[in-house]
């Protein structure tokens, strides 16, 4: 009938539908926060657990633009119950796009070890691996060691010689 016409779609597969709502949802985020950039223009940031690579990517981006003179990032790589919770994808975008943005880097010592890919072993090796985060691009690195050190629930500060922790 002239007045029964029906729109018909080609249906989307399931797994395009998730990407096309993770891309709407990515876009979205990274509209919001830029939007906080425009408004308020922080001046200093605090970045904790992300789990998407897009996720990182439109933080990175917008870290780029806005330039906080402060960027404190805390990233989850590995649950308290040791569940990994950075894939290698995310970690390979988080060393390349979000590490060289970061002022202080502050994780634990299980976190640093997934991120380094190697474990960290007694306090010379941690104050090695502070130093290899910062090789990545971040200024100063604060690991939570917990009691593996000299005293119980020690944490190791590695500051970029061109300053002073303040």
């Amino acid at each position: 009938k002239a007045g029964d016409e029906r729109r018909h779609h080609a249906p989307v597969p399931e797994a395009e539908g998730r990407e096309h709502r993770r891309d709407k949802l990515s876009h979205r985020g990274e509209q919001a926060v830029r939007a906080v950039g425009n408004d308020v223009q922080p001046r200093i940031v605090k970045i904790g657990m992300i789990r998407r690579a897009d996720v990182m990517q439109a933080v990175s981006s917008v870290l780029e633009r806005y330039r906080p003179e402060v960027v404190i990032y805390d990233p989850v790589a590995v649950s308290s119950n040791g569940d990994i919770l950075m894939s290698p994808d995310l970690i390979r975008v988080m060393r390349r796009c979000l590490l060289p943005l970061v002022s202080l880097l502050t994780l634990k010592k299980s976190d640093a070890e997934r991120i380094l890919g190697h474990r960290i072993v007694g306090s010379a090796g941690v104050v090695e691996a502070a130093g290899e985060l910062q090789q990545l691009g971040c200024h100063s690195v604060l690991m939570h060691c917990g009691n593996m050190m000299a005293g119980p629930n020690t944490d190791v500060l590695v500051v970029a010689s061109d300053s002073e922790p303040s």
